[in-house]
């Protein structure tokens, strides 16, 4: 008969965990369960949860701490999983977007702005860097430099100097 109730105890602590694994496999399931949600918020709402469904009872948190010692990784393994859990989930309920809203409009107006801005300065980048090239081919076809060679691969290191600084 004891040896029931140790496995009874064992299927709690299990259900427990397959739940966590189910929250964070799919998150957006369980994003309207306002139970589920209250349970993730801490430890003591985690070990009071009870969804007959699944085969959880609650219990007080000493009481899972200690059968949870038991099964896999521990309570830490456990209290880890429920942190990733409530994690997953306040991201999918942060990523809920009413599209064409303001809110929304704005984000995606910064994140273009943002876009734009970078696409300008690498302009201006390849812009000087065109300009720097055009002026060496210029002054290589002219007879006034000395040494074509010499002077060629010292704009070039310098023209590559600025691409690196570049990005």
């Amino acid at each position: 008969m004891k040896k029931s109730s140790d496995e009874k105890r064992k299927g709690l602590v299990l259900g427990r965990i397959a739940l966590l694994h189910a929250i964070i496999d799919a998150p957006h399931q369980y994003v309207s369960d306002e139970p589920v949600r209250i349970a993730l918020s801490s430890q003591l709402a985690f070990s009071r949860y009870e969804n007959p469904n699944m085969g959880i009872c609650g219990c007080s948190l000493n009481s899972l701490k200690t059968q949870a010692r038991n099964v896999g990784e521990g309570f830490n393994g456990m209290e880890k999983l429920r942190v990733a859990a409530h994690k997953a989930i306040l991201a999918v309920k942060r990523s809920k977007k009413v599209p064409g809203s303001r809110r929304s409009l704005q984000e995606i107006k910064l994140t273009l702005e943002q876009k734009i801005s970078s696409q300008d300065r690498d302009l201006l980048h390849l812009t000087l860097v065109i300009k720097e090239l055009r002026e060496l081919s210029l002054n290589l076809t002219k007879d006034f430099v000395v040494d074509k060679k010499l002077y060629y691969d010292s704009e070039i290191r310098r023209i590559d100097s600025m691409l690196r600084d570049w990005g």
